[in-house]
């Protein structure tokens, strides 16, 4: 039976539609082009994500500098300082609906969880995040000191939620491996792709090998068979 939901944070929980118009892009402030700076984010994050790195202008140099090892001090710093703007906008800007669908989840007696992969400066503003609060238990990568798909983020997750793999779903956007790095400890894996369906939607093909359900809205979660002993309480 159902017990718990771990979601993911980023592009699962958040929204790609948010005020920025007076924030730079950070690759912009640095100077490197858009596509080499996802890839540096994507692919060169192990220490910023575990912690290992958390200052901000710190992790701002680890990044930049696998693109341009030119960048200057001065750069970094606007750039780290842009790069938590971003974030610090991501994180208030949580669409209502995902709010109500954690509530209804936890009112129905469900756990809830967040997993993130995510270094320091990405979670300051969280405190002030309309999600705050809503989670049973919070594992972000970067006070935990492994990023998904290690496995034992999981299951450190698990050991916190008290509940095992079969007895939970996982939701995410498939970023950093995590479908599969969920599935591999036994979760059942859930693709969302409501957000990157907007920013990278030739993705979703080769992220649904490693769904078990997929949903392009949260609201549809409550459609899949693992909620169906559950849909009792959900019409009360």
């Amino acid at each position: 039976m159902l017990k718990a939901v771990i979601f993911d944070l980023f592009n699962t929980l958040t929204s790609h539609d948010y005020a920025r118009d007076d924030v730079p892009w950070t690759a912009d402030v640095l100077g490197v082009p858009r596509s080499l700076w996802t890839s540096a984010l994507t692919e060169s994050s192990g220490p910023r994500l575990t912690g290992a790195i958390r200052e901000p202008i710190e992790i701002m140099r680890q990044l930049a500098r696998t693109i341009d090892a030119t960048v200057s001090d001065e750069l970094l710093a606007a750039a780290a300082l842009s790069h938590q703007q971003i974030f610090a906008r991501v994180l208030g800007s949580v669409p209502l609906a995902n709010v109500e669908i954690l509530q209804k989840m936890r009112g129905i007696g469900l756990r809830t969880a967040v997993l993130s992969n995510c270094d320091s400066s990405e979670i300051e503003a969280w405190d002030g995040s309309p999600l705050h609060g809503l989670f049973d238990v919070e594992v972000f990568s970067c006070e935990f000191g492994l990023a998904k798909p290690h496995p034992e983020i999981y299951h450190e997750c698990l050991r916190r939620l008290k509940a095992t793999p079969e007895e939970c779903l996982f939701v995410g956007d498939g970023g950093h491996g995590e479908l599969a790095g969920a599935r591999a400890v036994g979760l059942h894996t859930v693709l969302f792709s409501g957000v990157i369906q907007h920013t990278w939607p030739e993705r979703i093909p080769a992220l649904l090998a490693d769904a078990d359900s997929h949903v392009s809205s949260l609201d549809q979660l409550f459609s899949i068979p693992m909620f169906r002993e559950l849909r009792g309480q959900m019409d009360a």
